[in-house]
């Protein structure tokens, strides 16, 4: 194989498909995209992990072929995990109707897949290498170019508006303004009078909240954090509403998960429950534009503190990795152990145990700091 440093891309696949692996790769070789993959690429007396840790990182984009075989593949799951990590641009080439694992789902459901399941299979792997030569030449996608050009304009937008904003200040009067809406006493008036006015709103939304009219409760306390708003239970309940797409109002992901930190960073989290810490976590761990992972490990923690056994599955991947936080694997014993001890089932449960396996064998944490998980010992 060429130096690591040229490598295009990495391919992820079962070694029960490896028929598929070597067309995909002679296709792209014969067509300059230089590749690696196991075992043709690891050296003589490399360590098997080292050399797959060192190709994903040489890597510019991950192929996972994805098929029964490497949907049920634990290695094939720690090469996902290891390139997602690594913020790769990851491509699954589907080759079977199965549904994805749902750990696989973890790392993949925002990700664009190439269905290849119908015949002729040389077409489809024309059609993902043409589609990984667009990648590499660093124009986007159509989708994804799309999406920017939805986001340029956006930004366009906000620039008008930031203008007329900051003309309408020179003109009249400087007016600051919070996270959540206007600061008290700066509406040419008291601060007594802008509370009053936010009061009533508010409490015109709380009636409206209580009655059902959830369209019209969000729109009275978007109008109380115009007027000077910023109570914690305001974010709360606009949050709630638009996550839960509560009668009149469509979903919004989004706007939902904004206000609900502004509720977090207003209050402590005092108000969130563990699964909507999670939801913060997940936000910041699985968009590649927003991803945060000091932010990933703040609210993973305050979930898994507060029992969300996925945050600890989050919380100890990062402590794992070194992702936002400096590695410490006993600690990846520490938050592993707690979702095993929260009643982890499945795969999950299997993995954890794996993990921590692994750890007490490879020598980075001593048996009995381990042992309550190990399988056999008491």
């Amino acid at each position: 194989m060429e130096d690591l440093g040229k490598v295009d891309v990495f391919i992820s696949y079962s070694s029960k498909n490896k028929t598929v692996a070597d067309a995909v790769v002679s296709d792209f070789e014969q067509n300059g995209i230089r590749c690696w993959y196991a075992p043709r690429d690891i050296l003589p007396g490399q360590e098997w992990v080292t050399a797959i840790q060192e190709g994903i990182r040489s890597a510019k984009v991950f192929i996972l072929l994805f098929t029964d075989e490497s949907n049920a593949s634990r290695q094939v799951m720690n090469e996902v995990a290891l390139a997602f990590n690594a913020e790769k641009t990851i491509v699954p080439f589907k080759l079977t109707k199965q549904e994805m694992s749902d750990e696989l789902g973890y790392y993949l459901t925002r990700v664009h897949w190439l269905d290849a399941v119908s015949q002729p299979l040389s077409d489809h792997i024309e059609e993902l290498r043409r589609y990984v030569e667009i990648i590499l030449s660093g124009t986007k996608p159509k989708a994804a170019e799309e999406q920017r050009t939805a986001s340029r304009r956006i930004f366009l937008i906000a620039g008008i508006v930031a203008v007329l904003v900051i003309a309408g200040i020179l003109v009249w009067v400087l007016k600051p303004f919070g996270l959540g809406g206007k600061k008290p006493g700066t509406n040419n008036g008291t601060v007594e009078q802008e509370q009053k006015a936010y009061a009533e709103l508010l409490k015109q939304g709380d009636a409206y909240y209580q009655q059902g009219d959830h369209k019209n409760a969000l729109d009275s306390y978007l109008k109380s954090l115009e007027n000077g708003n910023t109570e914690t239970a305001t974010y709360y309940r606009i949050a709630e509403i638009y996550l839960a797409g509560k009668a009149g109002v469509e979903v919004d992901e989004e706007k939902g998960l904004s206000y609900l930190e502004l509720a977090y960073n207003d209050g402590n989290g005092e108000q969130l429950t563990a699964d909507e810490f999670y939801k913060l976590a997940y936000k910041y761990d699985s968009d590649a534009e927003t991803r945060d992972p000091k932010k990933v490990c703040a609210f993973a923690r305050a979930g898994a503190e507060a029992g969300s056994v996925q945050c600890m599955l989050l919380l100890g991947e990062a402590y794992w990795y070194g992702n936002g936080v400096e590695q410490d694997y006993g600690q990846v014993v520490t938050w592993f152990g707690a979702a095993l001890d929260s009643g982890l089932e499945g795969y999950k449960r299997e993995y954890c145990i794996s993990c921590i396996t692994t750890l007490v064998e490879e020598g980075h944490v001593p048996r009995e700091a381990a042992s309550k998980w190990l399988p056999g010992d008491d």
